[in-house]
């Protein structure tokens, strides 16, 4: 019931951003948009609009894919630098039960992607230590052992479409936990 009333909502949105749409684009063919709730977009997608001579303008609207990957630790595309310890674990949560992890001052993972956003799946617990994330050169420091919550998203990016390089560092000598990252396109 839940899905049908989203479904029902987007649509009414949908038409009445169509009409806006037919106003604004009366001597264009397309226009494209975002729908979006509270900074998250829902969808994005193009409206069309077919002019016909004599009659009402047809409105399509065609959706663009949003692709979602995971990239576990064990990715051939992360660059561990020192000493990791990479091997699985049989506590719930993480994906592919494995995770890496290192508590040596300066060690760093490193990893480029492509996309509009990013989560980090690492763990919190009250043992763990601090970690720097730098996402092309901007860093959020990261205290993994604030909590003992558990394996989960501990820090995430919205960003505009494009390249980036991220990377983990070791700043205690307190285990810093590596699952793994979700990217957004």
């Amino acid at each position: 019931m839940k899905r049908a009333v989203e479904i029902f909502f987007r649509w009414l949105i949908i038409i009445a951003v169509s009409l806006a749409v037919y106003q604004m684009a009366k001597a264009q063919n397309c226009c494209s948009f975002e729908l979006v709730r509270k900074d998250t977009i829902l969808e994005k997608g193009i409206f069309v609009i077919e002019p016909k001579a004599g009659e009402r303008a047809r409105i399509t609207f065609e959706p663009i894919p949003v692709t979602t990957a995971i990239i576990d630790n064990v990715s051939p595309l992360m660059i561990y630098v020192g000493a990791w310890a990479n091997g699985g674990t049989t506590a719930t949560g993480f994906q592919q039960n494995t995770i890496a992890w290192s508590n040596t001052i300066g060690n760093t993972i490193t990893f480029s992607f492509t996309g509009k956003r990013l989560e980090w799946f690492s763990e919190y617990k009250t043992t763990h230590g601090r970690a720097s994330v730098t996402v092309n050169g901007i860093e959020k420091i990261i205290n993994l052992g604030s909590a003992n919550t558990g394996p989960g998203i501990v820090a995430e990016w919205n960003l505009p479409q494009g390249n980036y390089t991220v990377m983990i560092k070791v700043l205690d000598a307190k285990p810093v936990v590596h699952d793994s990252w979700r990217v957004t396109q």
